[in-house]
């Protein structure tokens, strides 16, 4: 058991999906050692994802203000150290940004731990040939690795999160308002990457199956100037479909979707943002494969929608979705049967 006093500083400051499958990670770190304080250093967008982990502690970063550049990450370094009796560091990040952070903090005698990516492994899973499709280590087992190294090991179940209940304000009571008892169904159908999103013409062809199928109210999940136009486009053409892109408020979007019945979405940040809210997540891949650790945690693997590996052996071909296509149509995605996600959905309505 930890000492009286024992603080861990963990660092990982993006992308939104990462960052959010670090909450089973501390929330069972907690657990497992109430007395253990841990401060999580990373951009203020991510706070409300850990506010109800009494343990944890966040600390801002601005790196395009005071903490850019290398002075900058020399006075993050000296701030953290100033945080009071840090036992250790645990970068659960490891890149460029806080490869130098990490070496600015043990120059001032602080005690450092890594993440192993598995970065071979993984090449090995998406490259054209010679291929070597097995299951590599999740995530949060990775991160969770991490805080072992520091003394802290612990357990994770691998179970859905539950949540404590959270009260919902008056903006997400009005989008709620109009339910009228029916079940809710949330669709993120877009992401960063053309290897990760749904292509239109299929999402046109889902949203009114999912309607008629399941007489449940659709609730569409985006952002970017692009995604919040035409998920409003969609929402105007379709019954039974409201989207709520650029409307809200990360806390506020956290509230809605935990009281979703189920969540629709890409290898995105949503899959992982319902994955802590407790919430079951169907999930779609197209050029990226869960293999690579980045199933949202709790999730069923009976929930997965994918083109199987014996069909399309050319995948995984990407990591994060971001190359292009080798065979240039995208097959992943356009050979994709909607009908098999509207049976997963209806599993949990």
């Amino acid at each position: 058991m930890p000492k009286e006093g024992s603080h861990i500083v963990a660092l990982r400051f993006s992308a939104m999906g990462d960052v959010a499958m670090l909450y089973p990670v501390l929330q069972q770190l907690g657990e497992t050692y109430p007395d253990l304080k841990i401060t999580l250093v990373s951009r203020p967008l991510f706070r409300p994802f850990f506010e109800n982990l009494p343990n944890v502690s966040f600390y801002e970063i601005d790196l395009k203000g005071r903490h850019k550049k290398v002075r900058g990450l020399w006075q993050l370094a000296r701030q953290i150290s100033k945080l009071g009796d840090v036992e250790g560091i645990a970068d659960v990040h490891d890149v460029l940004r806080t490869k130098l952070l990490r070496l600015f903090l043990k120059v001032q005698g602080q005690k450092v731990a890594v993440i192993n990516k598995g970065r071979l492994q993984k090449r090995r899973l998406i490259r054209k040939k010679r291929k070597v499709f097995q299951p590599l280590q999740h995530s949060t087992e990775r991160y969770a690795d991490v805080f072992k190294k520091l003394g802290y090991p612990i357990e994770l179940t691998g179970e859905r999160i539950v949540t404590p209940g959270c009260g919902i304000n008056d903006r997400v009571q009005q989008l709620l308002k109009d339910k009228k008892g029916k079940k809710l169904i949330g669709f993120a159908p877009y992401a960063f990457h053309k290897g990760k999103m749904m292509p239109q013409n299929k999402v046109e062809s889902l949203l009114p199956q999912l309607v008629k199928q399941t007489e449940a109210k659709i609730l569409l999940f985006g952002g970017g100037i692009d995604e919040i136009r035409n998920l409003g486009k969609l929402a105007d053409r379709f019954d039974g479909v409201e989207s709520v892109a650029g409307k809200l408020s990360i806390e506020e979007e956290m509230q809605l979707i935990a009281q979703l019945d189920v969540m629709i979405s890409m290898d995105s940040a949503n899959m992982h943002i319902a994955s802590i809210c407790g919430v079951p997540v169907v999930s779609v891949w197209g050029a990226t494969h869960h293999y690579a650790g980045f199933l949202g945690y709790g999730q069923d693997m009976a929930d997965i929608v994918e083109i199987p590996h014996d069909q399309l052996t050319c995948r995984p071909c990407s990591v994060f979705g971001s190359k292009p296509c080798w065979r240039g149509d995208y097959a992943c995605m356009e050979w994709l049967d909607i009908q098999q996600v509207v049976e997963k959905v209806q599993r949990h309505l």
